[in-house]
């Protein structure tokens, strides 16, 4: 009978044995922002604002992360798997995203309509 190996952190994402479960729990939290962006923001912010709440996520991710000492190495997915998921939702949906509708984001149409 062999010894499994288990992660130093106790967050770490194998809470069941099953691959599928994991695949599906990395899914749902990285539907997570989607779903708030498109609840939350208009339209043509979606995008922008998706990209900030992954890469703040991202970052607060591997933090935790770095935090816990998961090792990176390991055989199942981590915090460090989620939190390159995270980033890359980011970047891909920063990249798709309209330049006037990231200065929206950050300034209103109110603040520097009379600039």
């Amino acid at each position: 009978m062999a010894a499994r190996q288990h992660s130093s952190s106790a967050l770490a994402l194998s809470v069941t044995s099953s691959p599928n479960a994991r695949v599906a729990a990395l899914f749902l939290a990285l539907a997570a922002p989607t779903i708030l962006s498109l609840l939350v923001f208009k339209a043509q912010l979606v995008l922008p604002s998706l990209s900030a709440i992954s890469l703040g996520m991202a970052g607060m991710v591997a933090l935790l992360a770095w935090a816990t000492a998961t090792r990176s190495n390991s055989t199942h997915a981590t915090l460090w798997d989620l939190s390159g998921l995270y980033a890359c939702l980011g970047f891909a949906a920063g990249m798709l995203s309209e330049p006037q509708h990231v200065v929206e984001l950050f300034m209103p149409t109110g603040e520097h309509a009379g600039r």
